[in-house]
């Protein structure tokens, strides 16, 4: 009777830890959540010899086992005001910093866009300024029952 119990847990256990990978609900390090496929998506698209740090908002979908490192980038995350201000202390006065928006659907398509941020700190007031985003578009296979990258795409204000 234990070894039935021991069984039977031990499958709930692989079945409820596929599901929150598959959901993307663990908030690890793995290549199906959608936030950190798309920041890596950003570094791909930014210039490694005018970057060496890249800074992210500290949202709550972002997991505490996110990469410190993608390519040749630091990142670090931004939990509190402290945090912008020692990294705008730290940078010559101003740092990008990156907001990732939560997953939508609109208009027949899935995506999630990520936009940087010119941050500055003056006369106690943190300053933030942006000129547009880049959109990751996922698509949805049916058979596979998960979504897929389709394209991205640069938008402006």
């Amino acid at each position: 009777m234990r070894r039935f119990i021991l069984i039977i847990s031990l499958i709930l256990c692989i079945k409820c830890s596929y599901g929150q990978n598959y959901f993307d609900t663990d908030g690890l390090n793995n290549t199906n959540n959608i936030y950190l496929f798309t920041l890596r998506e950003y570094c791909k698209s930014i210039d490694s010899t005018t970057t060496s740090v890249v800074y992210v908002r500290n949202d709550n979908f972002i997991g505490e086992n996110w990469p410190r490192r993608i390519r040749c980038f630091t990142i670090v995350y931004l939990k509190n005001e402290f945090d912008y201000l020692e990294a705008i202390r730290t940078s010559n006065g101003h740092i990008i910093v990156l907001g990732i928006n939560p997953f939508e659907f609109k208009s027949g398509e899935f995506f999630c866009s990520i936009i940087p941020f010119f941050t500055t700190y003056n006369n106690n007031i943190l300053n933030l300024s942006n000129n547009g985003a880049l959109v990751i578009y996922f698509g949805y296979n049916d058979k596979k029952k998960r979504l897929y990258y389709k394209y991205k795409k640069q938008i402006g204000i």
